[in-house]
Protein backbone atom coordinates (compact mmCIF):
# COMPACT_ATOMS: atom_id res chain seq x y z
CA UNK A 1 0.00 0.00 0.00
CA UNK A 2 2.81 2.34 0.92
CA UNK A 3 4.63 1.55 -2.36
CA UNK A 4 1.49 2.38 -4.40
CA UNK A 5 1.16 5.69 -2.59
CA UNK A 6 4.84 6.49 -3.19
CA UNK A 7 4.54 5.58 -6.88
CA UNK A 8 1.40 7.70 -7.25
CA UNK A 9 3.00 10.70 -5.56
CA UNK A 10 6.13 10.26 -7.66
CA UNK A 11 4.05 10.18 -10.85
CA UNK A 12 2.17 13.34 -9.83
CA UNK A 13 5.42 15.16 -9.10
CA UNK A 14 6.89 14.02 -12.40
CA UNK A 15 3.84 15.18 -14.39
CA UNK A 16 3.75 18.53 -12.55
CA UNK A 17 7.45 19.05 -13.19
CA UNK A 18 7.08 18.24 -16.89
CA UNK A 19 4.14 20.66 -17.16
CA UNK A 20 6.13 23.42 -15.49
CA UNK A 21 9.08 22.82 -17.80
CA UNK A 22 6.82 22.90 -20.87
CA UNK A 23 5.30 26.18 -19.69
CA UNK A 24 8.75 27.67 -19.11
CA UNK A 25 9.80 26.77 -22.64
CA UNK A 26 6.56 28.17 -24.03
CA UNK A 27 6.93 31.41 -22.04
CA UNK A 28 10.52 31.80 -23.17
CA UNK A 29 9.50 31.32 -26.79
CA UNK A 30 6.82 34.00 -26.46
CA UNK A 31 9.37 36.41 -25.02
CA UNK A 32 11.78 35.62 -27.85
CA UNK A 33 9.00 36.32 -30.36
CA UNK A 34 8.48 39.77 -28.84
CA UNK A 35 12.19 40.51 -29.06
CA UNK A 36 12.29 39.30 -32.65
CA UNK A 37 9.30 41.52 -33.53
CA UNK A 38 10.98 44.50 -31.89
CA UNK A 39 14.14 43.90 -33.91
CA UNK A 40 12.08 43.89 -37.15
CA UNK A 41 10.26 47.14 -36.34
CA UNK A 42 11.85 50.08 -38.14
CA UNK A 43 9.95 52.72 -36.16
CA UNK A 44 9.70 53.08 -32.40
CA UNK A 45 6.53 52.93 -30.37
CA UNK A 46 6.96 56.68 -29.70
CA UNK A 47 6.98 57.38 -33.45
CA UNK A 48 3.88 55.19 -33.90
CA UNK A 49 2.07 57.08 -31.13
CA UNK A 50 2.98 60.44 -32.70
CA UNK A 51 1.66 59.28 -36.09
CA UNK A 52 -1.56 57.98 -34.52
CA UNK A 53 -2.16 61.26 -32.68
CA UNK A 54 -1.75 63.12 -35.99
CA UNK A 55 -4.20 60.77 -37.71
CA UNK A 56 -6.93 61.00 -35.04
CA UNK A 57 -7.96 63.70 -32.57
CA UNK A 58 -6.99 63.16 -28.94
CA UNK A 59 -4.21 61.52 -26.98
CA UNK A 60 -2.91 57.95 -27.21
CA UNK A 61 -4.00 55.83 -24.26
CA UNK A 62 -2.68 52.42 -25.38
CA UNK A 63 -0.14 51.18 -27.88
CA UNK A 64 1.02 47.68 -28.72
CA UNK A 65 3.29 46.08 -31.30
CA UNK A 66 1.55 43.10 -32.90
CA UNK A 67 2.72 40.56 -35.45
CA UNK A 68 -0.39 39.33 -37.22
CA UNK A 69 -1.33 38.05 -40.65
CA UNK A 70 -1.16 41.60 -42.01
CA UNK A 71 2.44 41.93 -40.82
CA UNK A 72 4.10 43.90 -38.06
CA UNK A 73 1.81 46.69 -36.85
CA UNK A 74 1.39 49.05 -33.97
CA UNK A 75 -2.15 49.20 -32.69
CA UNK A 76 -2.78 52.55 -30.99
CA UNK A 77 -5.94 53.72 -29.21
CA UNK A 78 -6.46 57.47 -29.31
CA UNK A 79 -9.04 58.96 -26.94
CA UNK A 80 -10.64 62.38 -27.39
CA UNK A 81 -11.97 63.65 -24.05
CA UNK A 82 -13.96 66.47 -25.70
CA UNK A 83 -16.02 64.16 -27.91
CA UNK A 84 -15.74 61.07 -25.65
CA UNK A 85 -14.73 58.98 -28.66
CA UNK A 86 -11.92 56.46 -29.03
CA UNK A 87 -10.23 55.78 -32.35
CA UNK A 88 -8.19 52.69 -33.22
CA UNK A 89 -5.22 53.55 -35.42
CA UNK A 90 -3.06 50.89 -37.11
CA UNK A 91 0.51 51.91 -37.98
CA UNK A 92 2.81 49.75 -40.13
CA UNK A 93 5.75 48.77 -37.91
CA UNK A 94 8.21 48.76 -40.80
CA UNK A 95 7.20 51.76 -42.93
CA UNK A 96 5.47 53.93 -40.30
CA UNK A 97 2.52 54.40 -42.67
CA UNK A 98 -0.97 54.81 -41.19
CA UNK A 99 -2.81 51.67 -42.32
CA UNK A 100 -6.27 52.37 -40.86
CA UNK A 101 -8.18 54.80 -38.68
CA UNK A 102 -11.45 53.48 -37.26
CA UNK A 103 -13.82 54.68 -34.57
CA UNK A 104 -13.83 52.15 -31.74
CA UNK A 105 -17.51 51.17 -31.62
CA UNK A 106 -17.01 49.03 -28.51
CA UNK A 107 -16.09 52.05 -26.39
CA UNK A 108 -18.77 54.38 -27.76
CA UNK A 109 -21.60 55.16 -25.40
CA UNK A 110 -20.26 53.19 -22.46
CA UNK A 111 -20.15 55.02 -19.14
CA UNK A 112 -17.39 54.16 -16.71
CA UNK A 113 -18.36 53.40 -13.13
CA UNK A 114 -16.17 54.75 -10.34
Amino acid sequence: MRNKLSLTLGAIILVAGAGTAAYAVQSGQHENDALADLAKAKISISQAIASAEQAAPGKATRAELENEQHGLRYSVEVADAATRKVTDVQIDGVTGKVMSVKLDQGDEGQDQAD
